[in-house]
């Protein structure tokens, strides 16, 4: 028979603080490891699932009686994988069905985990390492690639090596922009609450850093991840007004960024140039079906087949097994040979979504994010609602949520960060809100 104690969710016990110790490293190295290795970090996601599922029945622990993660909010963050089960259901192809379920096994695992982690183990959910952890993980990539792409560069001489995929290597250069520019605002986020000074050594490493990866995210060459350069500037500028009380550093940031941006457009003209091409061809040039080796003309060729095949099933799309399918048909269809042999998917998930869902799977997938932005614009919690404009934008121009990669990403740290701003005191290393 187990004591009162036992049974409380606030349990001081030893092997108790060790388990949410164990559980609290797990997150961080998952966090960690995100940007190295998409093989390790699944199989780390496993090992926390299990070791969740398998603790909270060790210490027969009872759900508190207001848990700050709610059964409401479990099955929200679950809604936008069930509806894909339950596009299952009319689909003929089953086998891809069952496959896309399984690519997307994140969406509906890491809500159960964190909503167990919150209600039994709330000790282990530690935001400010997570954000660290990931950015030191991010860091240790770009380096790891930049090493590996000058070893490229010494045997073949081709400078290629040091621009978008042939940098990137395992990870598509879209998705690592995405990474990359998650990790400013995170750098960020831990500038604000760490430093006590504007000018000091943890001031001048954080910025060292941000530029640093700012010249990693303009080698990658993603228009999206560039564009998305927004976002963490403009959390730039709001933590160096929370920092000083005062619009002259901004200003002063907002000069020196302009300048270091104006000299990369002359410094990276690879990278930059592909706007330069965007905007002229698409004024001179009509885009050739057969041959479309500009992915601005490419994705617009996707954009219109989604639309087509939206129109036709609006209401439930075609089923989740049949996405594939349904684009190749209308490649067929109106030749374009280019997308038919790379087989490509929408590159847009709101577009790849209605496909496979129709407008209710677009609805439910659009209040994942805006219901969230705004608990996070009433919390203050601008880490997180900078996350999800970054995320929510750059899925305009990749289907993120196709790929284990870019699911895994967002799954993880959309429970993190939504955890953290339903906890009363967050465990990080100073006391702070949570920006």
């Amino acid at each position: 028979m187990t004591s009162k104690t036992e049974n409380q969710i606030d349990s001081t016990g030893p092997l108790y603080n060790k388990a949410t110790k164990l559980l609290e490293w797990l997150i961080i190295i998952l966090a960690l490891v995100i940007p190295l290795n998409s093989l390790i970090s699944s199989i780390i996601s496993i090992v926390l699932f299990i070791v969740v599922l398998i603790l909270v029945p060790l210490f027969k622990l009872r759900f508190p009686v207001r848990p700050k993660f709610s059964l409401f909010y479990l099955i929200f963050f679950s809604l936008f994988y069930l509806v894909h089960l339950i596009g299952v259901f009319y689909s003929y192809n089953i086998d891809f069905a069952l496959f896309d379920l399984q690519v997307k096994l994140s969406l509906i695992a890491f809500p159960v985990v964190f909503f167990l982690i919150s209600s039994f183990f709330p000790g282990a959910l530690n935001q400010g390492r997570t954000l660290i952890a990931f950015s030191t993980g991010v860091l240790a990539g770009t380096l790891i690639m930049l090493i590996s792409a000058t070893l490229s560069f010494n045997v073949s001489n081709n400078p290629g090596v040091f621009y978008s995929s042939l940098l990137s290597g395992s990870f598509h250069p879209s998705y690592y922009a995405l990474y990359v520019v998650t990790a400013m605002v995170s750098v960020t986020w831990y500038w604000l609450h760490v430093s006590s000074k504007l000018f000091s050594l943890i001031s001048i490493l954080c910025a060292i850093i941000w530029f640093w990866l700012y010249a990693f995210l303009v080698l990658l060459s993603s228009k999206a991840g560039l564009l998305s350069l927004f976002i963490p500037v403009i959390y730039m500028l709001y933590a160096l007004y929370q920092k000083t009380h005062s619009y002259g550093p901004s200003v002063i940031f907002t000069f020196s960024f302009i300048i270091i941006l104006t000299a990369s457009f002359y410094l990276f003209p690879i990278s930059f140039g592909r706007f330069a091409v965007v905007a002229k061809t698409m004024e001179t040039v009509k885009p050739d079906k057969g041959n479309t080796s500009e992915s601005t003309f490419q994705r617009i060729m996707l954009w219109e087949s989604a639309l087509r095949i939206l129109q036709k099933h609006p209401i439930g799309g075609v089923g989740t097994g049949d996405v594939k399918q349904a684009f190749l048909e209308d490649y067929d269809l109106h030749g374009n040979t280019a997308g038919k042999e790379a087989n490509l998917n929408a590159h847009n998930q709101y577009l790849q979504t209605s496909v496979a869902l129709g407008i209710s799977g677009l609805l439910i997938l659009l209040l994942t994010f805006l219901v969230p932005i705004f608990i996070a614009i009433r919390q203050n919690a601008w880490v997180y609602c900078a996350f999800l404009l970054l995320v929510s934008f750059n899925l305009l121009f990749e289907s993120m949520l196709e790929r284990q990669a870019g699911v895994m990403f967002y799954s993880f740290f959309n429970m993190v960060l939504f955890t953290a701003i339903k906890k009363i005191e967050i465990n990080h290393p100073v006391q702070s809100n949570p920006l």
